[in-house]
């Protein structure tokens, strides 16, 4: 199972206030701004206005936070308009 995939609504308990691409893109600007190194899931949380705690409903551990973040950011890369990953 990918991080991206749809993931069944809980029936129970409270609404998640956060999405994946939420924290993936928290992360990746902390990443662009400071590097990799500064990405943690306190620092994260904080950029978001949650606690640490918080970001573990979402995510086990900062290695998922490191996949979810390159998987975003893979996904976002333009894709070369020749199809030949810009060779002619």
């Amino acid at each position: 199972m990918f991080l991206w995939d749809e993931r069944p609504k809980p029936t129970r308990g409270p609404k998640p206030a956060l999405t994946l691409e939420q924290i993936a893109d928290a992360g990746i600007a902390i990443a662009d701004v400071e590097g990799l190194a500064a990405v943690s899931m306190q620092r994260v949380a904080a950029d978001l206005g949650y606690t640490k705690m918080s970001l573990y409903r979402y995510l086990p551990g900062k290695a998922e936070l490191v996949a979810a973040m390159l998987e975003r950011g893979s996904a976002r890369r333009p894709i070369c308009p020749t199809g030949h990953g810009g060779k002619r």
